[in-house]
């Protein structure tokens, strides 16, 4: 099996595919989980995927159905605390079955599709454990491709492609106009463009908010909340990071309902908190160094030679050919280090 350290998460699926390639597949949302779609919400949180509970349940059902005149079944177990569930997912038709699993805080997600019978449907493999790297694994044997990444937005950005035929359409059929691609984009923007300054001015705004939680005047420590809680997951992801214990007794009451009330919105992390993140990956840039426009590849020889301390020997005007043997070269460098 081929190891290619770039990038890859995923999360969970749930429905089983009708066609045989792995682009363009046609998904199916079946009976169990789309009853349950209400209780089973993910969002992206740190660059993985997490499930978002938010009540005390248990929930077991199993069901068959026919889908193109085929036969298909299905079950869904789910137990869930808050701050903890055990969740499994399986179904089987005569082309394939999928599992998927996610349990402890909701970010231990392994998720596997399996042709069954012949299928020339392609085996897919997600494997994502907390302060692991997440591994996607296409095909199966000697063809069999794994990539690795430390989260979801450096897989993307680093295999757009992949995610696009293999990933994508299941994590929609987990949560339908899930805009990855969309959120993607933005995070390759900020980089590009310089996501630093603007990320600086809103992390200054809210170290000033949570200043001000400790005001004296409650309409000011009100104002404060409404603010920080404005600020989504991005605003959760910050607040986790303070040292409370250099806050007063009503700074810290805040912060921890304002943390628990961001935990259970299914909202993405903002794309400027992933963009700082992923400044420091030079297989980020790498990738970059790929793109179609010009001004853009020579961005990101700029940001690998700042990085790496030397020069990087790929020219971002050479002809494509040459850009993707010094790419492979440079993409060695870099493993190697």
């Amino acid at each position: 099996m081929r190891i290619c350290k770039i990038g890859m998460i995923a999360v969970l699926l749930s429905g089983l595919t009708a066609a045989g390639r792995a682009a363009a597949q046609e998904l199916v949302i079946t009976k169990i989980l789309q009853s349950q779609q209400q209780w089973i919400q993910f969002a992206v949180v740190e660059g993985r995927v997490t499930f978002n509970n938010t009540r005390v349940f248990n929930y077991n059902s199993r069901s068959s159905l026919t889908y193109n005149g085929k036969p298909r079944s299905e079950t869904l177990k789910l137990q869930a605390q808050i701050g903890w569930v055990q969740l499994t997912y399986d179904c089987t038709s005569e082309s394939e079955e999928l599992k998927f699993a996610v349990s402890g805080s909701g970010d231990t997600v392994s998720i596997s599709r399996v042709p069954r019978d012949g299928s020339s449907i392609a085996r897919v493999e997600y494997s994502q454990v907390p302060d692991n790297k997440i591994k996607l694994t296409i095909g199966a044997g000697e063809e069999a491709r794994t990539f690795e990444a430390n989260e979801i937005w450096q897989l993307i950005l680093e295999r757009p492609k992949e995610c696009e035929e293999h990933l994508f359409p299941l994590l929609e059929m987990l949560r339908p106009n899930w805009k990855l691609a969309e959120t993607a984009a933005k995070i390759e923007r900020h980089l590009l463009l310089g996501a630093g300054e603007e990320i600086r001015k809103i992390r200054e705004r809210w170290n000033a908010l949570v200043e001000q939680l400790g005001d004296d005047q409650f309409a000011k420590r009100e104002a404060a909340d409404r603010a920080l809680r404005a600020g989504g997951v991005a605003a959760a992801v910050y607040l986790r990071r303070l040292d409370v214990n250099s806050l007063d007794a009503e700074q810290q009451f805040r912060i921890r309902r304002i943390i628990e009330s961001l935990d259970q919105a299914d909202d993405d992390e903002m794309p400027e908190d992933a963009a700082e993140r992923l400044a420091g990956e030079p297989t980020v840039w790498l990738a970059l160094l790929g793109h179609a426009d010009r001004n853009h590849r020579i961005t990101a020889a700029k940001q690998l030679s700042i990085m790496l301390g030397e020069n990087i020997g790929v020219d971002p005007a050479a002809d494509p050919q040459t850009q993707i043997q010094q790419r492979e070269r440079l993409r060695a460098k870099i493993e190697a280090r």
